[in-house]
């Protein structure tokens, strides 16, 4: 797009024709790629399934990484530098004519202000792309007629990346950086890995404890989607079904909404829970509907260690209670939205 802008600002035909090719490649290319993408089991209908997620009102309006930057946390305030570094920088490219810079800098800004989980991406992006005009910047303050401080900083800063910059060459300087990856990959291995290194889920944040009780195969556990997440990944084998789980995008909006609003501790959050065959509860023990449930009747605790709560059925007893599977529940979802 960059080179098509540069060549429609060019004067005549003959400098936009250079241009012209460099859009003709590039266009090939993303053509090219398009192509590709295509080669997956599920075809073109995979980018329909992209699309329509990106574009379910239930995912921007309830996960959090969907919603738009909030300038004043902290990752927000780093954020506010890099799009001020990266205006001035869109100008500076923008007076040279190289428009791919500004670009570049304009859409994933853009992107990174209405979705959160863009700010990454724009930081990365932006980093490469400033750091030359700041580069200029600071050579021309260092110069400037500005207090002598600001100079000297302004120098010292240049000074230590030119000093940076011939050390990145040597090949034995990143053989080391590699070692240190492979040591630490040891470390996380060793039986000795402290609780920083440990490859495992921390037992404070997660319902571990409570795993033992939450094994038998007849229970249809209802939990938040983070901790069904945790449960598929260390019950599945012995069959423990959950009622949620992170993959909201494969649920739909209407079961996704019903799930919210039994966290949310709407009033039919009783019937939900019985019409998909619920027979176990695994809440936090601050939950909002903890106390709800411990207020009901129909519901007993039979587990607690501070951090998870496990509720049954009063007339709970393995191997006979009635319930009613909640795959089938999902399928008269799909059959009646």
């Amino acid at each position: 797009m960059s080179e098509v802008l540069t060549a429609a600002i060019a004067g005549d035909g003959e400098a936009r024709r250079p241009h012209l090719r460099k859009a003709g490649m590039y266009w090939a290319a993303g053509a090219g790629c398009a192509l590709a993408s295509l080669a997956n089991p599920y075809g073109y209908h995979l980018h329909k399934h992209i699309y329509a997620y990106l574009r379910d009102p239930y995912m921007l309006k309830y996960i959090s990484e969907f919603q738009g930057t909030n300038l004043r946390s902290v990752p927000g305030i780093f954020l506010e530098i890099m799009l001020t570094l990266g205006v001035g920088a869109a100008l500076w490219y923008g007076k040279r004519k190289q428009y791919g810079a500004v670009l570049m800098i304009a859409a994933w800004a853009h992107l990174s202000l209405m979705v959160v989980r863009n700010l990454p991406l724009y930081m990365i992006v932006a980093a490469s792309i400033v750091a030359h005009p700041v580069v200029q910047w600071l050579r021309a303050l260092s110069t400037a007629p500005v207090a002598d401080w600001v100079r000297s900083v302004a120098a010292n800063i240049e000074e230590i990346g030119a000093e940076i910059g011939p050390l990145e060459k040597p090949w034995r300087l990143h053989a080391v950086s590699a070692a240190v990856m492979v040591l630490l990959a040891l470390a996380m291995n060793s039986p000795a890995a402290g609780k920083t290194l440990l490859v495992s889920y921390d037992p404070e944040r997660y319902p571990e404890k409570a795993l033992t009780l939450l094994s038998q195969p007849e229970q249809r556990i209802f939990t938040d989607d983070e901790w069904g997440d945790y449960l598929i990944y260390k019950l599945s084998q012995q069959g423990t079904k959950v009622f949620v789980d992170g993959r909201s995008d494969f649920y739909g909006e209407k079961f996704n909404q019903a799930y919210v609003d039994v966290l949310n501790v709407k009033y039919t959050w009783p019937q939900t829970l019985e019409r998909y065959g619920v027979n176990t509860l695994l809440l936090h023990a601050d939950a909002p509907l903890t106390g709800a449930v411990k207020e009901s009747a129909r519901w007993r605790v039979v587990y607690d260690d501070g951090l998870a709560i496990v509720f049954r059925p009063v007339e709970w007893a393995p191997g006979n209670l009635a319930v009613k599977s909640m795959r089938n529940a999902r399928a008269e979802d799909v059959k009646n939205p």
